[in-house]
This record gives C-alpha cells, sequence and structure tokens, in this order.
C-alpha cells in the first residue's frame, strides 16, 4: 500500500531592514499556507505575490510582547518586530494581520486586546497572515506601510474625489458677509480633511500589561544616580 504524502513544513525568514541579518522562525510555530477552512473565509480574496499563513504565538514568560501594528484603511500592518520578544521570528514588517483567533481585525485595538486576551487565556493565539513573497508584493507591501501622512497618499481614493468636488463648490472669493458668517467656524473642508488622517493612519506597540510598570521603574532607577 502507497504511504500517502504528508504535508510539508517551511521555514519563514525575517528580513531585517537595510542588509540586516535573517532570522529563521521555528517551522514547527508557523505552518506555511495550511489555513483551516474556518479561517480561509477570512481572507476573502488571495493576491498574487502573497502567501497566507497560521502564526501561532506562544506565551513566554519574561519577554516583552515587541510587536508594533499600524492601522491603514481598516487594515493591520506589521510595522515593528523586536529582537528578544515574544513575537520575534514569527511576524516580518509589512505582514498583514488578517484575523486573531479567528475574528477579523480592522482596528488596533480589536487586534491588540485579541492578542493578548489569547495568551492570557490559552498562552497561545494563532494569527492568519497575508505575506509577500515576491520582490513586486514585498515593494507593494512596503509602499502602503510607508504612505507619508498627507492628504494626497493617506485619503482614500474615493474619500478624496468627494473632497476634490466639494472644493470646487466652494467660491474662489466668498463675499464680504460670508467671511464675516463664517469667522466662529473657518474652513470646515479643512478640519474634515485633519478628521479622517486622524483616523486612518494610527500606530499602536503592544504590550503586556506588567511591560508599562516595568519600563517606568527603569527609568526610574535609571535616574536615581544623577
Amino acid at each position: 500500500m502507497d504511504e500517502q504524502p504528508k504535508a510539508t513544513m517551511g521555514t519563514v525568514t525575517e528580513s531585517a531592514p537595510e542588509g540586516g541579518h535573517t532570522k529563521n522562525a521555528d517551522p514547527d510555530e508557523v505552518p506555511l499556507d495550511l489555513l483551516p477552512s474556518d479561517r480561509e473565509k477570512n481572507v476573502e480574496e488571495r493576491k498574487g505575490g502573497f502567501e497566507y499563513i497560521l502564526v501561532k504565538v506562544p506565551m513566554k514568560p519574561g519577554l516583552k510582547f515587541g510587536l508594533g501594528i499600524k492601522n491603514i484603511y481598516r487594515m493591520i500592518y506589521v510595522q515593528k518586530v523586536e529582537d528578544n520578544s515574544i513575537v520575534g521570528g514569527l511576524f516580518n514588517v509589512s505582514d498583514r494581520i488578517i484575523d486573531v483567533d479567528g475574528t477579523k481585525v480592522q482596528d488596533n485595538t480589536a487586534c491588540k486586546t485579541l492578542l493578548i486576551k489569547g495568551l492570557k487565556e490559552k498562552g497561545l493565539a494563532t494569527v492568519v497572515v497575508e505575506r509577500a513573497i515576491t520582490e513586486e508584493a514585498k515593494k507593494t507591501a512596503m509602499a502602503e506601510l510607508n504612505e507619508e501622512h498627507n492628504a494626497s497618499v493617506m485619503v482614500a481614493p474615493d474619500v478624496r474625489e468627494i473632497m476634490k468636488k466639494m472644493e470646487q463648490k466652494i467660491p474662489n472669493k466668498p463675499s464680504t458677509s460670508a467671511l464675516k458668517g463664517n469667522a466662529a467656524h473657518p474652513k470646515p473642508v479643512e478640519a474634515d480633511k485633519r478628521t479622517v488622517l486622524e483616523d486612518g493612519h494610527k500606530s499602536v506597540m503592544i504590550q503586556m500589561d506588567n511591560e508599562d510598570k516595568l519600563n517606568k521603574l527603569q527609568k526610574v532607577v535609571k535616574g536615581a544616580g544623577n
């Protein structure tokens, strides 16, 4: 009787920016492209040049969490992975976090809450990740992550078009009475732009409950001898 082929496990490498060294993630911790069917539904669309993997994040007492994330148009990207941390070697910068423990995430707070909850309650969190594997896909992912904080880049295309139409409706030379009447409420369109920008792109460094207290204590100890 012929043996059935076994699923193979891959090795994930974390690429350090600007010529830095790479680290191999434990292949037993990070199976490549083997998503359970109940998690596959959260992917919605598989893009060329990317792989979709299930990353297991185990609790490691004594280590900081070490994961920085950024919300870009309700998509959560990995912005920073610290060495000697819980997530060290598991994620790559520009990975997109699609779901945590089966729940799709679209904001930093939900992502952070679910990750910490999984570690506290089960000692493990599982994360569906979209990861660029071709050079073109890597450039695309990094371009998304590194968007500049200005209206022309940060505002989504549909919002940008609406704002453009609104600006076209505003007279170039408002009357004196209009200026006086609007003195208390200047440039509502500009205010709307700021709101969109602030809501759209936020970065968060995820920490366990005791990390912030430990950091403050270390600062006090360092400053005590001055």
